[in-house]
């Protein structure tokens, strides 16, 4: 799914978290409901069972790509949220995802880049502390990406 210039929010959005649902291993996925999913938009409408993984588009900026240019380059910061039930399955899951858009950034037919989903960087990681030791553990991973659109 090529990013559109109508769409990009959404279409920005569901490449990514397509490409994050891909690379990335459910260690419930035998025993998750039907109604609770894995790798989710946004923030969770259906029943959440931990782990689970959130994409959403958390930021944007735009600047024109010319003096006279109808086209702009539009910075994305996207936020991607592991939730886990424990330290080590909260730093493997976030490593996946990691692992899975630094790798599916090039490929030449469905990496983001040829998606028209540009300059993959991962400009934070934070742990969320929680409240109590035994609730879930969870980390906030920011990407940019760019997108070039125009009318």
């Amino acid at each position: 799914m090529a990013v559109s210039t109508a769409t990009y929010i959404s279409d920005s959005t569901l490449l990514l978290r397509g490409a994050v649902a891909s690379g990335t291993t459910d260690p419930i996925s035998a025993s998750r409901g039907d109604d609770s999913s894995f790798v989710l938009t946004a923030n969770p409408t259906k029943a959440v069972e931990y782990p689970c993984i959130t994409v959403m588009m958390e930021d944007m900026n735009s600047r024109k790509l010319g003096v006279a240019s109808e086209a702009h380059w539009v910075n994305c910061t996207v936020a991607i949220k592991v939730f886990a039930r424990n330290q080590r399955e909260k730093d493997r899951l976030s490593q996946q995802v990691v692992d899975s858009l630094r790798s599916v950034e090039l490929d030449a037919t469905t990496g983001t880049s040829a998606q028209k989903l540009f300059g993959f960087r991962l400009s934070s990681s934070i742990d969320i502390d929680e409240l109590e030791q035994q609730g879930p553990k969870s980390r906030i991973m920011r990407y940019n990406y760019g997108v070039i659109i125009s009318n």
